[in-house]
């Protein structure tokens, strides 16, 4: 390969990692105007901001409910304004239960630091492991698949909103649906739509509440895609420095301090596991929950108009689109809980394939401890009931496509 070839390769590859801290430093930018970063010095401005944003969902939740009330006849548009309902009260419901894990996502937050600066400087095991960079790198291309379905739901939402406030807006009449008069489709308040100025400020509200609704879902999914692939890099990181470790029984005491490094590393991997376990198991069950329970209500209205027929068929569309937007939530918590499972499950293979047998007794009882906890698998479930990984996610998706067509 070419000197100009090598470093074109070098660039670009310090391009990525650039990209991806400043992904990370945007996150916690979101994650600040959400109210939830675990700075003490500016308490309360954060919690004045978890309340501003809470208040504008419970806004949005409040029109879907009367909306419901009011069209409790028609079973297709109750159906179909449930599933929106769903939505918003999945996005309320994990983000106030996030944002008061704050210790927790302090102790995430300080070990991805650390782990970063250790990358930085060459420090304990990734000193050992040249590739240490690169690894981290594949598992955090990952995020490609979560911000690419982000930067698209995001798309469709923001135009699907814009498009129907302006037909709905440029069209009023006696006989305009009120539910079509405000961006959030299927919402009505008891006020007087007769007024301009009411259908416009409600409108403002809407808009700032549904961009609460966005930022706050991203936050939570992101916060957990990357504290979950950095945990997954690292385990492969210490599955190479175990497979590369040569064992020399005349120097007891360099195999003892080796050892010992990888013990520490892995139990504070396992540690790290169980903080996100700890942190993310209610959010991954409502995830589960009502993503589920949303896409149900969504195929159902998007069979209904299909039926229909006619102009009816760009509104089946956008059903169909929230289906897959909430088949694509639980696939993006099953594959980041998949791979952690697989990277966990790794250590112990290649402790068993390491150079085990030229080490000392000591050392051979210590990599026995190692490959015994590495084989009890790393799990990330939903309240412990349903653990994430693509099996299950198949699994589950099968069955419920089995409701919709069986």
């Amino acid at each position: 390969m070419s000197n100009s070839s090598r470093t074109k390769r070098i660039l670009d590859r310090d391009k990525f990692s650039d990209q991806f801290v400043t992904a990370i430093r945007v996150l916690r930018c979101l994650m600040i105007y959400m109210g939830i970063w675990p700075d003490k010095k500016h308490e309360k401005l954060y919690y004045l901001l978890r309340c501003f944003h809470s208040v504008g969902l419970v806004f949005l939740l409040s029109g879907e409910v009367c909306w419901l009330t009011n069209v409790e006849d028609d079973m297709d548009e109750f159906f179909a304004t449930l599933g929106v309902a769903c939505a918003l009260f999945y996005v309320l419901g994990k983000w106030l239960t996030f944002s008061w894990q704050k210790v927790l996502i302090r102790k995430l937050t300080k070990f991805m630091d650390e782990d970063w600066i250790n990358l930085e400087n060459n420090a304990l095991i990734p000193k050992s492991v040249p590739d240490s960079k690169r690894i981290m790198m594949k598992h955090y291309r990952t995020l490609n698949i979560y911000v690419c379905t982000i930067v698209l739901v995001y798309i469709f939402t923001a135009g699907e909103f814009v498009i129907d406030f302006f037909v709905a807006t440029n069209h009023r009449d006696n006989d305009t649906n009120l539910g079509n008069l405000l961006p959030l489709t299927h919402s009505w308040y008891p006020l007087d739509y007769d007024q301009g100025y009411t259908v416009q400020l409600l409108a403002a509200a809407q808009m700032i509440s549904m961009v609460s609704a966005l930022v706050g879902s991203t936050v939570v999914d992101g916060f957990f895609v990357i504290t979950v692939l950095h945990t997954a890099g690292q385990l492969e990181i210490l599955g190479d420095f175990i497979e590369r470790t040569k064992y020399d029984p005349m120097d007891y005491e360099c195999d003892k301090t080796k050892v010992k490094e990888m013990a520490k590393r892995h139990q504070v991997l396992l540690s790290v596991a169980d903080d996100i376990q700890e942190c993310f198991s209610a959010t991954i069950l409502q995830c589960v929950t009502v993503s589920l329970i949303g896409t149900c209500f969504h195929a159902h209205a998007f069979l209904r108009e299909l039926e229909r027929g006619g102009d009816n068929q760009l509104i089946a569309l956008k059903y169909g689109f929230s289906c897959l937007v909430g088949l694509m939530n639980i696939f993006i918590y099953s594959f980041v809980g998949d791979s952690l499972t697989s990277q966990g499950l790794v250590i112990g293979t290649v402790t068993y394939n390491s150079e085990w047998y030229n080490a000392t007794s000591f050392v051979k009882g210590s990599l026995s401890i190692i490959m015994a906890k590495a084989w009890q698998p790393i799990i990330i479930s939903a309240a412990e009931i349903f653990p994430l990984t693509m099996q299950n996610f198949t699994v589950s998706t099968d069955q419920e496509t089995g409701t919709f067509y069986g």
